[in-house]
């Protein structure tokens, strides 16, 4: 320190000996550049000269920083000065790259020109890491590490962005879930669902390759953004392949699990103004896949249209339950022996106040979707046991059954057995008097509940009946155990059995097969005298179908036991 320095330049030397923070001067004059110790230290240039100039400091920032950072300088000198603030990256001695953060202030003449900038310097790279660090766990999914939705959207609407200014640049959204993923999560427990969820997350990486985006949305769906994307055959060939990679087997802790996906494609278009847009219509896409059963479907207008007529089905379904629009029809069945009508089957109708009488095809999958399925079983079975206990009432002296559908997430539900003994109770109907129809599918799902259930309501006294029987010809390995009393062959094999030798074998074998597990059987969907006289030489009991009667009215129905027998 030279002798004839003044007691504050000695304090403000000592300050800077001491200071955490580098400091640095440049004499824009003379155009050259003072640091500390501590700056030199910070860069790890101990051996560097305290002078130089501006260039010597300004090479050490990041070549794809400097340019803005030059600008910033060059805006601050020729302004109205304050202080100047950037934060930027500069090579350490040891050639790795520092976060900095640069505060200084001008000193300026009379008439404005800037002749000092001087300053301090921080190291901001743990700060950075930190931030960095708190972007990625924002823009990622903890579990697979994979882009979450906000990342992807931002990746979209870059794509978006481009194709606009590129018309020929395509690209494809894929929008997949696991098929029966609650299944193995429920089975195997959440960290057997987990893992297989990273192990997915893997393959979908490996599968698409770095050029491509793929995101975890929530839970088991993800997306894909296929870049470059030749058309529409290009996708279907991509998603094709991640389907067909998925479904091999995965080990995870000694399990070997299988699985598969069900793919909606959305293609890039100019129709499409948002990210969101996009993904929308991939999901509408998907959701068409998974109403098929699975697979693959490219979304197309008529998708929309479609899912926007759902929304306005199910917001009417809701209304519906609140305003009694659902009515209860009766389809009789009919004992092939004698010809008497022996009960009916309920059918729930809806009575819409614009569509007039809508079908249980076009409503009830929507229903079984939203769970208001349950409510509607409910009201069903309630109607048709005060009916039938009129009906009882009235025709005493007939031993009249009623058949009740139950949906297949309804039957699997704990309350079932009780809130069938309560209304059995408040109609005064006899158990043995209700037959429950589940499908094939409910033991397909869960083949063990299903039986549960069922031996509860055996013990209730209510009969049980699987309907539709013999699309789902897995489930006749159950049968043996199941302690139904009845099937119903689906009408698909009963109206094309005269003319399918392989559906009149089908006919042949479940009649034959009911037989010999002294189970009683009934043909869905005779519509003429043919089909009749062959159920009966096959020794089918009993038959439902136009042929007897359309589902009907209550009093409709109660006119035709009046001229009973109907045929």
């Amino acid at each position: 320190m030279p002798k004839s320095a003044s007691p504050d330049t000695k304090s403000m030397v000592l300050a800077a000996a001491g200071a955490k923070d580098a400091l640095w001067s440049w004499d824009v004059a003379s155009d050259s550049f003072s640091t500390s110790a501590r700056f030199r230290e910070l860069l790890g240039l101990t051996e560097q000269p305290l002078r130089g100039t501006p260039e010597d400091w300004f090479e050490r920032i990041h070549p794809r920083q400097r340019d803005r950072v030059q600008r910033v300088v060059e805006r601050f000198l020729s302004g109205k000065g304050g202080v100047l603030e950037v934060e930027h990256q500069m090579r350490h001695g040891n050639g790795r790259w520092l976060w900095v953060s640069v505060r200084a202030r001008e000193h300026r003449t009379l008439d404005g020109t800037v002749t000092h900038l001087a300053g301090s310097l921080s190291d901001i790279t743990g700060q950075k890491a930190h931030e960095q660090k708190l972007l990625h766990d924002a823009l990622h999914d903890a579990l697979t590490g994979l882009p979450n939705r906000t990342f992807f959207i931002n990746q979209l609407e870059h794509h978006l962005a481009r194709a606009r200014r590129t018309p020929n640049h395509r690209f494809a959204v894929l929008f997949l879930d696991l098929d029966r993923f609650k299944v193995i999560n429920d089975g195997h427990g959440h960290l057997v669902g987990d893992r297989l969820l990273k192990e997915l997350a893997d393959r979908l990486g490996q599968l698409t390759g770095s050029d491509h985006v793929v995101a975890r949305i929530g839970g088991d769906e993800f997306t894909v953004l296929l870049v470059d994307v030749r058309g529409r055959q290009h996708a279907l060939e991509q998603a094709h392949r991640v389907a067909e990679e998925l479904r091999q087997p995965m080990q995870l802790d000694g399990l070997e699990l299988y699985t598969s996906a069900s793919i909606g494609i959305a293609m890039s278009d100019p129709k499409y103004a948002r990210a969101e847009d996009l993904i929308r219509d991939a999901d509408t896409a998907l959701y068409s896949a998974k109403r098929a059963g699975g697979g693959t479907v490219v979304f197309d207008a008529k998708m929309r249209r479609d899912a926007v007529a759902a929304v306005k089905l199910e917001t009417d379904l809701r209304r519906a339950s609140e305003r009694n629009e659902f009515e209860v029809f009766y389809q009789p069945v009919v004992s092939l022996s004698s010809g008497h009508v022996i009960g009916f089957e309920a059918l729930v109708r809806w009575r819409h106040p614009v569509r007039g009488l809508v079908a249980p095809d076009d409503f009830l999958p929507i229903a079984e979707e939203t769970g208001m399925v349950v409510a509607i079983d409910r009201m069903v079975l309630l109607q048709a046991c005060r009916q039938l206990r009129k009906w009882k009432d009235l025709f005493k002296e007939r031993e009249l059954t009623l058949n009740v559908n139950v949906s297949a997430r309804h039957f699997l539900l704990p309350d079932l057995v009780r809130e069938t003994r309560a209304i059995l109770g408040a109609t005064r109907v006899r158990p043995d008097d209700i037959t429950i129809e589940i499908t094939e599918a409910v033991l397909l799902d869960d083949a063990e509940a299903g039986a549960s259930v069922i031996k509860q309501l055996n013990r209730l006294g209510t009969r049980v009946c699987i309907d539709d029987f013999g699309i789902g010809w897995s489930s006749l390995s159950y049968l043996t155990r199941l302690p139904v009393q009845s099937l119903k062959i689906d009408k698909q094999f009963t109206q094309t059995m005269l003319s399918s030798d392989e559906d009149h074998k089908v006919v042949q074998a479940i009649v034959a097969l009911a037989h010999s597990l002294n189970l009683s059987v009934t043909a869905e969907g005779i519509d003429g005298v043919g089909q009749l006289a062959r159920m009966r030489e096959l020794g089918c009991q009993r038959a439902q179908g136009y042929y007897f009667a359309a589902p009907l009215e209550a009093s409709a129905a109660e006119e035709l036991l009046h001229s009973d027998p109907v045929y």
